[in-house]
């Protein structure tokens, strides 16, 4: 259905693109002149097509005589009608009174054009029943203006959400009550006052906005200079229109002139400096108001066209002559005798909007920048880089960022941005660290603006910095200079930042957004960057950063400048290699005292609390309680501890907004969260690392740290949130008493000074039950309960400092009852280290036990033995009982091992070989041992079953040519899958109730069975036959009936498609969907009686397959005719 109608009945010849409209609705165009006849059916027609129009918004009526009651009632019945234009007069031919205008509710846009006087009267009435939702009100006047001051008046108290008012014509207002309107409508955004009466005093409404301050929120006004050819009228009107325009932020200004532009032309000396007052008055605005709408003499053009330089439209309007110029001025005339004048000045203005290369006023400008530009370029190589500087007007930077750092009321520098800066400024690469909120992002914003504007880049030139959170300060200090800024970060659409990524010159990044637009995005090029930037550059550098920084720096020419500023910073030749810095400054920040003292805000107040972690809850619950005026930020270690905390407090309500922020949040929710908290007078929030650097908080009271940080820097990071920009804070970090001793030398070997303070117990309250009664009542609460607990768990085993996090001195079991848990979880990762240390201890002592039996052996043996002289004298030997790992040692150096000789000499495969030793006759020397590679030493046992061995036969392996075989090799001869094809299978047997073994098939007693069958064996086994029998019997009856189902099954479907296939006049060719691509075998054999036995089965022929094969006549026969049937075709009989 359409969701606009236009009601529109005139001569289509006139507006051919109507017809698409009238068409729609049915209905067609008729003359002037015709009968009441023909109007009654027309209105017949309309009514018909509101009645089916059941999703018009908006709806436009102009015809007079063809709008009746029933179509307004109609109309009014509609709830998604919000926009209604009327452009008939009630009681002309249709049949309808004002008093059907009052049936609508609800609307939001009301347009009256050539309203009758009782139409007009009855508006006050109609705005009260809309007051609500009303947001726009036009009303046009002609001939018989019947709009006053006491209708507008009655209206005033409705009207207060209006946004826009259109007065057209209503020359019975005064500026009484239009300032009275405008006085009491803070809505209003959009005013047009259109041929209104020369006696509209122009003066007075401005003073009464200007004392009323009704303009301030005022964004477009239209205007029409009264006809009048006094020329001080004129100028006074226009004096009058400039004081209303002064208290106005206007993006758009309409001016009109009643009489046209001949008139004005006429009087050009009059409005030459009326127009040049109305240009000077908003040269200021033009660059954002985009479109202005000007009477301009052709005297007045170049001066107009100097001042409005930086609009983007022109708009050259005549009746019927040209179309609309791209330029920055629009140009109006409603007479077509001004048609070449028009023309004319529209030529003039290309002209001089367009100028020649080195053309007059634009050379002069352009040699007073260049100029300026070389005195700065000159006044910051003279500049002094050790002086002792305090402001930033000391320092030689531009105009434009000196009116940028007034604006945001940075006067005073901060000690890293007074030794910085002057550096930065000359061009050289600076590695600083300074303490957090001590200044650092203006320490290298001011030099990337400062660099692009000496080396004349404009808003239209490539890539020019990058930077981490620094967006909002750039905007702050750099809106007087003409860059074109960008923020690139994940979670964006990546789309659109390509579009716009090659119009930027300064850009702000994260890294790894930023590495993906250089290696996917089209046209995106750095080889012109000047400037490098790395806030946080310790942070950068870690792990989880290093490879993008890396693939970054790899695009990046050479010859560019580089900043590096973090709180903590780390001067390694590794580091700078990697940044290819040339030759930098280094700047550092401390406080006099200590070494280390400068790292944390001077103005911070630090302390930590000892707190078992069972109670770390209680007591962050409690501190909030206590805390409800503050705005405090609590970091912990895991995603989900933060979410559960949230979630768990929440539900607790402590009487302060509570947020979260993690880093397994999207995006922009990050960034709404980030928004929230900032703009917060008092809140707490709860948050990961991911908040520890580079956000600036403003005014945050306390850092709370609930679980200790990994390292000191991560400690800096995360206290550097609060006791910003000279402000006071102060922090607190929680401590198990496992965690006390460790933490506190960390902290003083960095020089942080960190005070204990001891907790009121009476301000704590227990949250067990509580948390027991959330997990009990959600499940989903007790699942992030349980992974809450593994996620610290596994943030403390994961770390690397064990002096300080002792997984095993934890109360875990009270965590976890903490938690609202019945017990604690079982955690993967330990209970496997478990198993690996009991594994290890288990191996550990059966090697000592192997080495404790070699010793006894060795000290039984004595030194009688052969062999084990032998192996005395033989330093190549390895002594009996132990594997030594040392690696043997030959003339010409040590041997390499394998992987496979240390995997072979693993002492645990020796556990049993000392045994098999003691059971080997190391006396029988029949085989030369130098020889044969290994043969069993023991005498051959007759064992039953085993057939008699030759001599010559080996008794265990053949002989071998070691030399020619790896040690591999003969490792695997060994091994007992080898050894199992030299042994018997065994036998499987069972065992009775006494427990003695039977085979598995043992036959059974004929004496016993003779006794069980009462002697009658031959009668026995003919009654087991017959059961046999009759059991088949019942099984094959089953197996008959379910087969002769699934036929009947498939001759219905088959019959099925036979009929939809006659129907359609095309034969089914594929299987039934039902049997889902399955064909049900042909069970004729099974379902065939004694005399079908002999039937033979007819192979269907292939081209056949699949088609319904219905013999003529004999479509209804059922089975039995058919069984009939086939037999007396088998018989010959058919």
């Amino acid at each position: 259905m359409p969701k606009q109608v236009w009601m529109i009945l005139e001569t289509l010849a006139n507006t051919p693109h109507l017809a698409s409209h009238v068409k729609a609705l049915e209905l067609r165009d008729f003359p002037t002149h015709v009968s009441f006849d023909e109007r009654h059916r027309m209105i017949a027609l309309a009514t018909r097509a509101v009645s089916n129009c059941i999703n018009v918004r908006s709806c436009a009526w102009t015809r007079d005589g063809t709008l009746s009651t029933r179509v307004l009632q109609g109309l009014a019945g509609l709830d998604s009608l919000k926009e209604l234009e009327i452009n008939a007069k009630p009681g002309a031919f249709g049949a309808w009174v004002p008093e059907d205008l009052l049936a609508f509710r609800g609307l939001q846009s009301l347009t009256l054009i050539m309203p009758a006087r009782s139409v007009v009267e009855l508006l006050p009435e109609w705005s009260a029943k809309n007051k609500d939702t009303l947001e726009s009100l036009v009303v046009i006047c002609k001939s018989t203006p019947y709009l006053n001051d006491d209708i507008l008046r009655g209206m005033l108290p409705s009207l207060w959400n209006l946004r826009r008012l259109h007065l057209a014509g209503c020359i019975k207002l005064t500026e009484s009550s239009v300032g009275n309107f405008l006085a009491d409508n803070s809505h209003l955004r959009s005013l047009a006052l259109e041929a209104c009466s020369p006696r509209f005093n122009m003066n007075t409404l401005s003073s009464a906005c200007a004392t009323h301050k009704s303009l301030k929120w005022l964004t477009s006004i239209s205007l029409t200079m009264p006809p009048s050819k006094e020329s001080s009228e004129r100028r006074r009107w226009l004096g009058d229109v400039i004081l209303l325009l002064k208290y106005s932020p206007l993006e758009s200004f309409q001016l009109y002139a009643s009489g046209g532009t001949d008139e004005l032309i006429s009087y050009e000396g009059v409005n030459h400096e009326a127009i040049k007052e109305l240009v000077d008055l908003h040269a200021a605005t033009l660059r954002r108001i985009g479109i202005q709408r000007l009477i301009v003499p052709v005297k007045s053009l170049a001066y107009a066209c100097e001042k409005c330089s930086q609009l983007e439209e022109i708009f050259a309007t005549l009746c019927g002559v040209g179309r609309p110029v791209r330029c920055a001025l629009c140009i109006f005339s409603q007479h077509k005798k001004s048609a070449n004048t028009l023309l004319e000045a529209v030529g003039t203005l290309c002209s001089l909007l367009v100028p020649r290369q080195g053309s007059g006023r634009q050379k002069v400008k352009r040699n007073e920048e260049n100029a300026k530009l070389e005195q700065l370029e000159k006044s910051v190589q003279e500049f002094d880089t050790e002086g002792a500087y305090s402001l930033f007007n000391d320092l030689p930077i531009s105009i434009g960022t000196k009116k940028g750092l007034k604006k945001a009321f940075y006067t005073n520098m901060t000690d890293i941005q007074a030794k910085s800066l002057p550096v930065s400024l000359k061009g050289r690469d600076v590695l600083g660290a300074a303490r957090t909120g001590s200044g650092k992002t203006l320490s290298f914003l001011i030099p990337v603006l400062e660099i692009l504007h000496r080396r004349k880049w404009g808003p239209q030139d490539g890539l020019g910095a990058l930077a981490i959170q620094i967006f909002d300060v750039l905007c702050a200090i750099g809106g007087y200079h003409a860059f074109s800024a960008g923020l690139v970060i994940g979670g964006k659409n990546l789309k659109d930042e390509r579009d716009r990524l090659s119009r930027m010159n300064i850009l702000v990044a994260t890294p790894g957004r930023l590495l993906q637009h250089m290696d996917q995005t089209v046209g995106f090029e750095c080889d012109n960057l000047q400037l490098l930037v790395l806030d946080e550059a310790d942070r950068i550098l870690d792990m989880g950063f290093a490879k993008s920084l890396n693939a970054i720096v790899g695009h990046l020419p050479k010859d560019r400048q580089t900043l590096l500023f973090s709180a903590t910073q780390t001067d390694s030749v590794q580091q700078l290699a990697r940044l290819s810095l040339r030759d930098p400054v280094y700047i550092g920040v401390t406080e006099d005292g200590a070494e280390g003292s400068g790292v944390t805000p001077k103005n911070l107040e630090q302390h930590y609390a000892i707190c078992p972690l069972d109670r770390k809850l209680d007591v962050l619950f409690g501190f909030i309680k206590t805390h409800l005026q503050s705005k405090a930020l609590v970091f912990m270690s895991s995603c989900k501890q933060v979410r559960f905390v949230f979630e768990t407090f929440c539900k607790m309500h402590p009487g302060i907004p509570l947020m979260h922020l993690h880093g397994k949040q999207k995006q922009t929710k990050r960034l709404d969260i980030f928004q929230k908290f900032s703009s917060s007078k008092h809140a707490f929030l709860f948050a990961t690392d991911v908040a520890a650097r580079g956000l600036d908080f403003p005014a945050i009271d306390w850092v709370l740290q609930l679980d200790a940080p990994e390292d000191a820097d991560t400690y800096v990071h995360r206290v550097g949130r609060t006791a910003r920009y000279e402000r006071k804070g102060q922090s607190l970090l929680f401590l198990c008493p496992s965690e006390e001793e460790g933490m506190i030398a960390v902290l003083k070997a960095k020089g942080i000074n960190i005070q204990p303070i001891k907790i009121k117990e009476s301000k704590l309250v227990s949250l067990e039950n509580s948390l027991q009664k959330f997990a009990f009542e959600d499940p989903d609460m007790k699942y992030l309960a349980q992974r809450t607990f593994i996620s610290y768990v596994k943030s403390i085993y994961l770390q690397k400092d064990k002096s300080i996090f002792q997984l095993d001195k934890l109360p875990l079991d009270d965590f976890a009852a903490a938690l609202g848990l019945p017990g604690a979880p079982k955690v993967k990762f330990i209970d496997q280290a478990m198993a690996k240390k009991r594994k290890n201890e288990s191996r550990q002592a059966q090697l000592a036990a192997a080495q404790a039996d070699a010793e006894e052996s060795s000290a039984e043996s004595g030194s009688g033995s052969e062999i084990e002289d032998e192996d005395e004298a033989d330093p190549t030997m390895e002594s009996s009982g132990s594997l030594s790992k040392d690696v043997p040692v030959t003339k010409s150096g040590p041997v390499v091992r394998t992987k496979y000789d240390r995997m072979f000499e693993r002492k645990n495969q020796g556990i049993l070989s000392e045994h098999y030793a003691k059971l080997v006759n190391h006396e029988d020397n029949e085989v030369d041992q130098d020889d044969d590679f290994i043969t069993l030493k023991r005498a051959n046992h007759d064992l039953p079953d085993d057939e008699p061995r030759t001599a010559q036969q080996p008794t265990l392996l053949n002989k071998i040519d070691h030399e020619d075989i790896s040690q591999r090799k003969l490792k695997i001869g060994q091994s007992r899958r080898a050894m199992l094809k030299y042994k018997s299978g065994g036998t499987k047997l069972v065992f009775d109730d006494e427990g003695g073994a039977h085979p598995l098939y043992e036959m059974q007693d004929e004496a016993a069975f003779k006794q069980e069958a009462g002697g009658d064996v031959i009668g026995a086994g003919k009654a087991y036959v017959d059961q046999v029998r009759t059991k088949m019997r019942d099984e094959d009856m089953v197996d008959k009936t379910e087969a002769r189902e699934k036929k009947k099954e498939k001759k219905r479907k088959r019959k099925a498609r036979e009929q939809e296939a006659e129907g359609t006049g095309m034969m089914a060719l594929a299987p039934d969907a039902d049997d889902g691509g399955y064909i049900s075998p042909d069970f004729d054999g099974l379902l065939s009686d004694a005399d079908e036995e002999d039937s033979p089965v007819y192979r269907p022929n292939k081209r056949s397959k699949g088609r319904a094969n219905v013999s003529e006549g004999n479509e209804h026969m059922d089975i039995g005719d058919e069984e009939a049937l086939a037999l007396r075709m088998l018989r010959g009989e058919a």
